[in-house]
């Protein structure tokens, strides 16, 4: 029991180490993100005349959903979280018209028992890393099939972190790429009438791929640093819990001791009265 406790205070510390790198990591790329979201919006205000093929907006008939989860466990209602959000949505949007893409092996396994569930992709072993191959990879894939008609939209389902004890499943739309939604206020501000050099076009060209790069990249990092955060919480439970079981069971034995004790001064007690 006391190894128990020793590991899972080992795990702990390692989480807590492993959080404040993920913490800060979404942390110093959220502004950007949001930075980039507001500079694009001057260009999608009017989805219609966006000239670029990730901002076309059509009929749809069959919708995307990039989910992403852990790669490893203990790590408390974190993952399961996730599959409830996930149902929910598979639900509202019907299982036969959704092609679910997986990032991490608890995803995998979970959906390989719901056959119902469309898998057309997973991405798997990237604990906990960033690497500009792996985001690239998803993001090429999603981007490809939006462009190819294979999906009309793209939702993102993602752990949003808040602190480390509170994650909140969100879903975004990835694709189209369009406008948040504003006040008549801020719309009277957006950027529309400022003159872009070369032209709309060839920025779009850059900067639409680099939003989508970025937006799932930010979402694997407030994943990451809410996977982390949910494991040092469980890990922290778990150490408590070993310890009340320490002293439960140490107190126990005592008892049953002493009662074992006071049996055999009992017994001797009275072999000497009978010898007597």
């Amino acid at each position: 029991m006391k190894n128990t406790q020793k590991i899972t205070s080992a795990m702990k510390m390692v989480a807590a180490a492993r959080l404040r790198r993920a913490e800060e990591r979404a942390n110093s790329a959220r502004p950007f993100v949001e930075r980039l979201q507001h500079f694009l919006d001057g260009f999608t205000t009017d989805p219609e005349n966006v000239p670029h093929e990730l901002a076309r907006v059509r009929d749809v008939s069959r919708i995307g959903l990039l989910m992403m989860t852990s790669d490893r466990g203990l790590c408390g209602g974190f993952n399961s979280n996730l599959f409830k959000e996930g149902k929910k949505f598979l639900e509202e949007h019907g299982y036969d018209k959704t092609n679910v893409y997986i990032v991490g092996k608890k995803g995998r396994d979970h959906y390989k028992r719901v056959p119902a569930v469309n898998v057309v992709e997973t991405f798997t072993d990237m604990d906990q890393s960033i690497e500009h191959r792996e985001v690239k990879a998803i993001t090429d894939r999603v981007a490809n099939d939006f462009i190819s008609g294979e999906i009309d939209e793209l939702y993102l389902l993602y752990a949003k972190f808040k602190s480390p004890a509170v994650c909140i499943p969100t879903v975004i739309k990835l694709l189209p790429i369009t406008a948040q939604e504003k006040s008549e206020e801020e719309q009277d501000r957006h950027i529309s009438d400022i003159i872009f050099m070369p032209s709309p076009e060839a920025i779009l060209n850059i900067l639409f791929p680099k939003y989508l790069y970025t937006r799932v990249m930010v979402s694997l990092a407030e994943t990451f640093a809410s996977e982390q955060g949910q494991r040092m919480v469980a890990m922290t439970n778990a150490t408590d819990n070993a310890k009340e079981m320490v002293r439960v069971l140490t107190l126990t034995f005592n008892k049953v001791r002493q009662a074992a004790i006071t049996r055999e001064i009992a017994e001797i007690v009275g072999g000497a009265e009978a010898l007597g």
